[in-house]
């Protein structure tokens, strides 16, 4: 890297640091650090709900996701993204969840469930918590340590320290200090000032990819994908990837249920003036979700052509050779950010590098706050019976920021991970899901969640889930990587992998290749007979290939366990988002059982939300609509649009409804005619050359519009600070006023 690639990163670390550091001097309050006063306008909620979800390691996902499905990537999201406008412009969970004033997710278990269910709700998200963070530094560490091409060891003090350590305890660090000097009111902040430089060096970089690169050659490379493994095609996608059809329906319902829900959603949901403001912020941070998600496709689309362009085979040599000493699954994290590292001009480097480190900073300061806090909150002071000064309830949350910190170390330099992040986390949601987030949407919603429903379903969750995840650790997920190898007849000698370790595979000619676990001698290897494996108690199946693919066996270490779990259909083969799917089916099925079939026999009485909504007789004054004016007329109650919208506000709403509505159409309108087999003279070619365009000129307009509404409104921080619940003031630019 260059000396201006250098100098970008740097500038970035040490405009976030004084930042950070100055908002810190003004946190008094323990509301203040964990609510931020409640006073955040709709540009800053916005900004901290995009940057607080993005990423590094989401960067990453994407990257992986992309570079595996290609446009077909983006025609699914055609459905997802529209039913995420949905979600924002309804208010749906985000609305209520500011009405309820809690301070954090869990405390809300208490009223409906119980002291003891919060103490619950509060362990398992931060156990699950930190167990979905753990991962991050470690990914982060691999990625800088190979896109700024530095050694496997590096000399401080004279000392010799593995790279990857050093990273991983120098980025948790840095985001460790951001959350522990000012809580929600710094991170809030420092986020929003974090977005403003993302914004700028996705749109740097999504302009010099749309303007510079040949699209004609791009499309011809991506023709080049087998069959069944169409980058362009949705509906060629049948070759066995664990990024189908069915992976993006898991996603829409995840869009739906799962992200509005999350816990990384507390600051945007509890830290707003008012109940508007929330849902406001919402639907703009989906509109600026537009511009965070194009780039993010159209990079590892491009790198995937470049992998299958004869033209640029050379760049594609140099990027496996310089990763080939890695993992498997480190090489499938670091396929994309190398070949950027590749093909990006000087500056846009380490524009990228600093978007990479201020995306996992604004993710982990955030997350490290809030899983945190959840721990004292919800797990430590329930049980404490003595009432803490503010400087004693401070002390403990920093203390809290320290031990997620530690954990989050010590699983980055430990934990072996063997599964893509998006399989990984998946079965982590399924994990919190169960105890979490049914409860939590049901004790919104329905009058008659019970307590023996919510712990049935926590249960449930954890067991299943703990279950899957072990499975999954311990069986070869890097299916592609092995279909590579000729196909059912017969093949040479060739490598295949199983949790993270190479195996030599004999050449064979058989229907069948089989990879066993010999117990004897305590190794894996190749075995073609399957009458003498049938009679030979001392090997153990691992995965055996039919019809061009691996169906996966049980290890070695599971394999008692595993021959009862393998006569389930498919349960060995699934990937983990169809694990952890399932999972939250099963438990949501026996909370709404379990709920009304101890209603009827216990005789528990329907819940008044109207208390915990603080609506009705229960109204808190400032959150109020007032009641002398004008009933809405049907359409605006139809879309739930209430006196509290502006003029503006309106405009913002429709034009986020119709472009969702839009898309929606065009994507369930060809589905259903591609289903009729009727042709309509336009390839999917040509229909994404539209696409790229239309939304190359949308992005470019919302980027200038959430630059300066963001920047105005952090502009009006700083001169209103000294102004009671105006510290993070509205922005004009929206037509908000401030009373």
């Amino acid at each position: 890297m260059s000396t201006l690639d250098w100098g970008i990163i740097l500038v970035s670390i040490l405009l976030l640091s004084m930042i950070s550091i100055y908002i810190s001097r003004h946190t008094k309050k323990t509301q203040e650090y964990l609510v931020a006063d409640r006073s955040a306008g709709r540009f800053l909620l916005a900004s901290a709900t995009i940057m607080g979800t993005l990423g590094a390691i989401n960067i990453i996902n994407k990257f992986q996701v992309g570079f595996e499905a290609g446009f077909t990537y983006l025609w699914w999201n055609m459905l997802i993204i529209p039913l995420g406008i949905i979600v924002a412009l309804t208010g749906w969970i985000a609305y209520r969840w500011r009405m309820t004033r809690i301070m954090t997710q869990a405390e809300i278990f208490e009223k409906r469930y119980g002291k003891n269910y919060r103490i619950l709700g509060g362990l398992i998200l931060f156990i699950g918590g930190v167990a979905s963070i753990g991962i991050v530094p470690g990914v982060a560490a691999r990625f800088f340590k190979s896109y700024f091409f530095l050694p496997d060891q590096i000399i401080i003090l004279g000392m010799s320290v593995p790279t990857i350590a050093f990273f991983v305890v120098l980025l948790v660090s840095m985001a460790f200090l951001f959350s522990f000097w000012g809580g929600q009111k710094s991170l809030i902040v420092t986020d929003s000032i974090q977005a403003v430089l993302t914004m700028v060096v996705l749109l740097l970089i999504f302009v010099y990819f749309m303007l510079s690169s040949d699209w004609g050659e791009i499309f011809d490379s991506l023709s080049n994908s087998p069959p069944g493994e169409s980058k362009i095609d949705p509906y060629d996608v049948s070759g066995g990837k664990d990024y189908d059809a069915f992976f993006f329906f898991i996603m829409a319902v995840k869009a739906v249920f799962i992200i509005p829900a999350e816990v990384k959603r507390q600051a945007s949901n509890s830290c707003g003036v008012t109940p508007h403001e929330t849902r406001m912020a919402h639907i703009l941070a989906k509109l600026k979700a537009i511009f965070i998600f194009y780039p993010l496709i159209l990079i590892p689309t491009i790198v995937c052509a470049i992998s299958l362009s004869p033209e640029y085979q050379h760049i594609w040599h140099s990027v496996t050779a310089s990763i080939s000493v890695e993992s498997v699954q480190t090489q499938r994290e670091l396929m994309v950010p190398m070949t950027l590292a590749e093909i990006l001009p000087k500056g846009l480097i380490g524009a990228f590098g600093a978007v990479m480190l201020i995306s996992f900073l604004t993710t982990n300061n955030s997350l490290f706050f809030i899983y945190g806090s959840t721990l004292v909150q919800d797990v430590i002071l329930p049980k404490t019976k003595k009432k803490l000064s503010q400087k004693a309830h401070l002390t403990l949350l920093r203390c809290s920021i320290v031990l997620v910190s530690v954990i989050t170390v010590l699983i980055s330099l430990f934990y072996e991970q063997s599964m893509d992040v998006v399989m990984y986390f998946s079965l982590v949601y399924s994990f919190i899901g169960g105890a979490v987030t049914i409860p939590f949407i049901a004790s919104l919603y329905w009058k008659g969640a019970t307590r023996s429903g919510a712990w049935v379903s926590a249960v449930l969750g954890i067991v299943l889930s703990i279950i899957a995840f072990a499975i999954s650790h311990d069986i070869a997920m890097v299916k592609d990587k092995w279909r590579l190898h000729g196909d059912s007849v017969s093949w040479t000698q060739h490598t295949v992998y199983f949790r993270n370790k190479e195996y030599v595979m004999p050449a064979g000619k058989s229907s069948s290749s089989i990879l066993v676990w010999d117990k004897s001698i305590k190794k894996y290897v190749g075995f073609e007979n399957q009458a003498v494996l049938d009679t030979n108690k001392n090997f153990s199946v691992i995965a055996i290939k039919k019809n061009g693919d691996y169906q996966f066996m049980p290890s070695a270490r599971w394999d008692r366990f595993c021959e009862q779990i393998a006569k389930i259909p498919g349960v060995l083969t699934m990937s983990g988002a169809e694990k952890g799917f399932y999972i939250l089916l099963i438990c949501l099925f026996a909370f709404v059982t379990v709920s009304m079939a101890s209603r009827r026999i216990f005789k528990i009485q329907e819940f008044n939300l109207d208390v915990l909504l603080n609506r009705g007789a229960y109204a808190i004054e400032e959150d109020k609509i007032e009641k002398d004016k004008p009933r809405m007329g049907t359409f605006n109650r139809i879309l739930n649009i209430t006196h509290s919208f502006s003029t503006r506000d309106k405009l913002i709403y429709y034009f986020v409804l119709s472009w969702g509505a839009i898309w929606l159409s065009i994507f369930l309108g060809y589905s259903l005619l591609r289903y009729l087999s009727i042709d309509i003279g336009m390839s999917f070619v040509t229909f994404w050359q539209w696409n790229l365009w239309i939304n190359f000129v949308l992005v470019i307009g919302i980027s200038v519009v959430f630059l300066v509404g963001t920047c105005k409104e952090l502009i009006g921080a700083y001169l209103s600070k000294q102004r009671k619940k105006t510290s993070f003031i509205r922005s004009p630019v929206m037509g908000v006023s401030e009373s």
